[in-house]
């Protein structure tokens, strides 16, 4: 039996996207990627409490959409129906994105047939979706001032450097 096309599948990190102001912000180069926003977590009492700001590594990136569509438009979304909802973080499985990168990548790599372990990921925020070709996800909490957290991020991401040790 085949395996079912872009089948998303909620990843649970302990955290998700705050609803009202996920403020996601994304720093790309050539060779890394971070993406940070306001981050909650689900109480035992069923409520959401603040987390800090989340600090997502994305190992590996190579490629990113980020925008629309925002948490009111998310239906028209090619996953709505696959089961993508608001405020989460996702793993499309068996993705029709990878393969189609795998296709471009074998006009000049005609042996290559898969796209190096990378993985199709997807995050959705109260404005916007992002979404990634990545190896993996590296996920961290901080509760410093923002501006320090980005200073940090900067400089790791220019320098290509690991973002998520020492922070």
């Amino acid at each position: 039996m085949a395996e079912e096309q872009d089948k998303v599948v909620e990843m649970n990190f302990g955290l998700c996207p705050e609803a009202a102001v996920s403020g996601a912000l994304l720093l790309q180069t050539e060779n890394s990627a971070c993406l940070t926003f306001n981050a909650q977590r689900l109480r035992a009492d069923g409520y959401s409490e603040d987390a800090g700001t989340a600090i997502v590594e994305l190992v590996g990136c190579s490629t990113t959409k980020f925008g629309y569509p925002n948490d009111e438009a998310l239906g028209g979304h090619p996953l709505y129906a696959k089961g993508l909802v608001s405020y989460g973080i996702y793993e499309v499985l068996n993705s029709s994105w990878v393969e189609e990168q795998a296709k471009q990548n074998r006009v000049c790599f005609p042996d290559r047939t898969k796209m190096s372990g990378k993985r199709h990921f997807i995050f959705v925020f109260h404005d916007s979706t992002f979404e990634c070709l990545a190896r993996d996800l590296k996920i961290t909490l901080c509760n410093d001032p923002y501006e320090s957290i980005f200073r940090t991020i900067s400089e790791r991401v220019l320098d290509g450097e690991n973002l998520t040790t020492a922070l």
